[in-house]
């Protein structure tokens, strides 16, 4: 069996406070949810599955009431249309959320069905929205501890870890100056060997590339390079075409030869920031990080991605 990891939260509304955060794995052939892991001020205790056996679980459409107290999710499935799909229960407050199905797509909010503590029949009342969203990381992200080439508040140039940065913060662009941050976030992965997109890949620092420490980015992440060389033809293949920002060719880490692999199965924290675009949503800019220069998203790239916003310190 082969499995693929997911990230989840669950909320009450589309814009409303988390109440549930965690990640989940996934058989590819069946689909079938294998575990469900919580994840409590950003650690996640991944030897607590609070998936139940499958044995355990029925849907309570008769009762209405939790089947355990003391466990957040419990495990089923069923065929609907001919697709076999996970099934979790979840209970908050009076409100009872008993079928969501889990795909191994990007996102899923159906199959839905509510149930109060005193109706035994599903609601579908519009006060008790909830929105599940499971997804692969798939964004050109930065690991937790990068640096970042900045303006301090001296005028000075300095690195400062990507972790201590927010909106407002000047950083050193290529070809446009300072510009202040207008919007970073982050969020968790469990590294996959398997999808460059969702692995963690690693430029060892030497004395000929100049970097000030290791650099590990996402496989999705691209540094910024005057020629592709060697690497044109499957640089293209996965981006479909040449990207640029201003005269620099963008390489991605899982095509460079001057990226490793990180071959575990690691949680990681990682990082992305836009830079305020004077109205182009479109627009992109190069940055330094740890000495070399890579990439940021536009902005519209940025706002389809699921990240955790940071708050002003």
């Amino acid at each position: 069996m082969t499995i693929s990891w997911y990230s989840i939260y669950i909320s009450l509304s589309p814009e409303g406070n988390r109440i549930f955060n965690g990640y989940f794995s996934v058989d590819n052939t069946t689909n079938v949810v294998q575990s469900f892991y919580e994840t409590i001020d950003n650690v996640t205790n991944f030897t607590n599955n609070i998936l139940l056996a499958v044995d355990t679980y029925s849907v309570p459409y008769s009762t209405g009431y939790p089947l355990k107290n003391n466990n957040i999710f419990e495990a089923g499935f069923f065929t609907d249309n001919g697709t076999l799909i996970g099934v979790t229960q979840f209970s908050f407050y009076d409100i009872q959320v008993i079928e969501i199905g889990l795909h191994n797509t990007v996102s899923s909010s159906e199959y839905l069905a509510f149930i109060s503590e005193d109706d035994s029949k599903p609601t579908s009342d519009y006060r008790y929205f909830t929105t599940l969203l499971a997804y692969d990381p798939s964004s050109a992200c930065f690991n937790e501890g990068t640096n970042i080439m900045c303006l301090n508040k001296e005028l000075l140039e300095e690195y400062i870890r990507i972790e201590n940065l927010r909106k407002g913060d000047l950083v050193k662009s290529y070809k446009h100056g300072y510009r202040k941050i207008e919007l970073i976030g982050k969020n968790h992965m469990i590294n996959n060997k398997d999808k460059f997109w969702q692995c963690m890949y690693k430029m060892e620092k030497t004395k000929e590339n100049g970097l000030i420490e290791d650099l590990i980015v996402t496989g999705g992440h691209s540094i910024l390079v005057d020629d592709l060389g060697e690497n044109k033809e499957e640089n293209e293949k996965i981006f479909k075409g040449t990207q640029m920002i201003d005269d620099k060719y963008l390489l991605l880490s899982a095509v460079s030869k001057d990226f490793k692999k990180l071959e575990n199965n690691n949680l990681y924290i990682y990082y992305h920031f836009i830079l305020e675009n004077d109205g182009n949503n479109e627009a992109r800019y190069g940055v330094w990080a740890n000495g070399i220069l890579t990439e940021t998203p536009n902005k519209n790239f940025f706002m389809g991605q699921k990240f955790t916003l940071l708050e002003n310190k």
